[in-house]
């Protein structure tokens, strides 16, 4: 065994290398940047990039045997699309996987914290970001995990790898000047389209409050964690990921809960359609089948 190669080892390295990708400003940020950075060029993370990566922010200590151990920890928190360690994975997948276990590693020192325990690399994966960054109001974190479900469960598979592409869409999309960073305005402007865009979806408690010009302010400010008045990729990203940061929370649980309160919301048009896909097949169960006198579904 390597030293420096287990689960929690892993995981406090990975959270590490994220924390310090977040605290990028400017520039060094966009989205060109960051592709050239992880990606060669290419836009895939090979496990060449991953090493050259890790040793770039982390310390050239790192040894390629570690540089698995770190690759199989990321693809351990995958969801329902784990990848080889040993297959290339696109940029910005690699990132909305980082920022799983960001949070995650963010939750569990929470937790040791709490229980008055301490460990050799128990630093709060968080460092170097802005020492000023804004709590988010209980209204801007009430509006960012609704949004962020939202955005998420608009691909079925709600996988990193489809949640990724998605939410660079729509970062893309807002990014008016094309710099691949939004400013302020724009990131405010992204706010108010989204909840005007999704407001029948949303608590009536959330879209009956007025959005007003210091809401917004200081839902961009608890955003922008790197403090350079932008907002990157991996900022947007980690603003609107719908995962908690307790461990045993994740994406697969909201996404979940949304698809069951999807199915209930709309109760009445399945049954309707399940009936009359009952009635199209004519089909008639056999006596003394399990299903004969049962009755229709939709019942």
């Amino acid at each position: 065994v390597v030293v420096g190669s287990g689960d929690r080892w892993a995981e406090e390295m990975l959270g590490r290398f994220y924390g310090r990708l977040l605290a990028l400003k400017g520039d060094a940020g966009s989205l060109e940047e960051l592709e050239g950075f992880l990606g060669g060029g290419d836009g895939k993370v090979s496990p060449e990039d991953a090493l050259e990566a890790f040793r770039w922010v982390l310390g050239n200590y790192i040894t390629e045997e570690q540089a698995t151990v770190l690759l199989r920890t990321l693809a351990a928190h995958a969801g329902p699309d784990p990848s080889p360690v040993n297959r290339s994975i696109g940029v910005f997948e690699f990132l909305s996987r980082l920022d799983v276990i960001f949070r995650h590693q963010a939750g569990v020192l929470h937790a040791l914290a709490a229980d008055g325990e301490t460990g050799s690399l128990a630093a709060p994966p968080s460092v170097g970001l802005a020492s000023a960054v804004r709590e988010p109001t209980p209204w801007a974190r009430s509006v960012l995990r609704h949004l962020g479900r939202l955005l998420w469960m608009e691909d079925a598979e709600g996988s990193p790898k489809a949640g990724s592409t998605r939410m660079l869409e729509v970062f893309r999309h807002f990014d008016e000047d094309g710099d691949g960073l939004l400013r302020q305005d724009e990131f405010a402007g992204a706010i108010k389209t989204l909840l005007a865009e999704y407001a029948p979806l949303l608590p009536e408690a959330l879209t009956s409050q007025a959005v007003t010009d210091d809401k917004l302010a200081e839902l961009v400010e608890s955003v922008d964690l790197s403090g350079d008045g932008l907002i990157n990729y991996m900022e947007f990203l980690h603003a609107f990921q719908p995962v908690d940061g307790t461990p045993g929370g994740g994406l697969r649980m909201d996404l979940m809960e949304q698809i069951c309160t999807t199915i209930f919301t709309n109760k009445s048009s399945l049954m309707r359609t399940m009936q009359v896909v009952e009635e199209r097949s004519g089909s008639q169960p056999r006596r003394g089948s399990p299903s004969a006198g049962r009755g229709r579904i939709s019942r």
